[in-house]
């Protein structure tokens, strides 16, 4: 199959996903089909939000040829040098490691890049992270000694986020099977947003939202807090597998605009998917929840179904 018939799936959810993505005015999403077709075409990740015009593409690779033109998307995008160095510093931690990398696109033009590993590290190498960063002690010792005391892991993920003009960010996120956490998770998690000083109306809708999506013990749920400087107020949630009907019916009860709601099960449909890979609550401060839907692509499949085993264990994150 050529480079172009391989992507034209992709494009095609691309543009239904995010219309306002054309390539003569999106370079930069022209160019990611150039130098990672093979990386999109094997898995995808595609993300967004109701009542936003932004669309997150996520892919993953470790070659050296890979790691090159990532480098070299995020100078062309306008990402400092000094990022891309740093880029490659925290690479360094996860030899051998795939580098999952996003990009989230806006219709103002605006490029963010993240990248993540599919590999678990310790709170203690996540501390000597976070000095390099100059993240500030207090930040690290209440990461340390309360945050990761209440998640109950000894490991965790960690992703980096770079925009053009501001600081990294650092984000940990720790990965809890229901089922083997049982009634501890929720508390924990409301314990932090409280010490976050996130609002007691956000927690209180937090608590409902867990309940009502937290019902399936074999579902994993990714707890993520965020790093500049310092700790930042805010914790997001991710939940896998949810229906379409437990994400409209969130929808409602927030009172999301009905074109908004009626648009999920269409796209749904376009997309041949009746759950949700993964779905996204942030909770910051005073302001109302963010919502964001998560599906992952494996386009490959389609000409090779026996990858299957190898294409679902190289994607999924492990909740070890």
């Amino acid at each position: 199959m050529s480079e172009e018939n391989k992507l034209e799936r992709f494009d095609r959810e691309v543009k239904l996903l995010a219309p306002w993505i054309e390539d003569e005015k999106f370079p930069r999403y022209k160019q990611l089909k150039e130098l990672f077709s093979e990386n999109l075409y094997k898995m995808s990740e595609l993300s967004f939000s109701p009542l936003s015009k932004s669309l997150g593409i996520m892919f993953k690779g470790k070659d050296d040829t890979y790691i090159s033109n990532l480098c070299r998307f995020m100078s062309e995008a306008g990402i400092e040098e000094e990022k891309s160095g740093n880029f490659k510093k925290l690479n360094s931690y996860f030899p051998g490691t795939d580098v999952l990398f996003k990009v989230d696109f806006s219709d103002t033009g605006r490029i963010k890049v993240s990248f993540y590993h599919q590999s678990l590290i310790s709170p203690r190498i996540t501390a000597s992270i976070m000095r390099g960063m100059n993240v500030q002690p207090p930040s690290i010792a209440y990461f340390l000694d309360v945050i990761s005391f209440l998640m109950r892991k000894k490991s965790l993920y960690i992703g980096f986020n770079y925009k053009r003009d501001t600081n990294t960010v650092l984000k940990t996120f720790f990965c809890n099977g229901i089922e083997q956490s049982g009634y501890s998770l929720c508390p924990g998690i409301a314990a932090i947003m409280a010490k976050l000083n996130i609002s007691s109306k956000l927690i209180s809708l937090f608590v409902d939202f867990h309940n009502y999506l937290a019902s399936e013990p074999q579902r994993s749920v990714f707890t993520s807090v965020v790093f500049t400087d310092k700790i930042e107020s805010m914790v997001k949630i991710d939940y896998e597998g949810i229906s379409i009907d437990k994400a409209t019916e969130i929808y409602r009860a927030m009172k999301i605009p009905s074109e908004e709601i009626e648009k999920l099960p269409v796209l749904c449909r376009e997309l041949n998917t009746d759950t949700i890979s993964y779905f996204g609550i942030k909770y910051l401060n005073e302001s109302p929840p963010v919502f964001k839907c998560y599906f992952t692509r494996r386009y490959a499949l389609e000409d090779d179904p026996g990858q299957l085993a190898e294409i679902l264990g190289e994607t999924r994150w492990v909740n070890q």
